[in-house]
């Protein structure tokens, strides 16, 4: 799941802008020990 989402958040990022696509790299990093842990 989490590697779909990184894949796509990596293809979006040069539409999302530098700032935007940090800001969901960090929540997505925050959220993935919940899932896999």
């Amino acid at each position: 799941m989490f590697a779909k989402a990184e894949s796509t958040l990596g293809a979006a990022k040069r539409h999302l802008g530098d700032e935007l696509h940090d800001k969901y790299r960090v929540t997505l990093d925050d959220m993935k020990p919940e899932y896999i842990g």
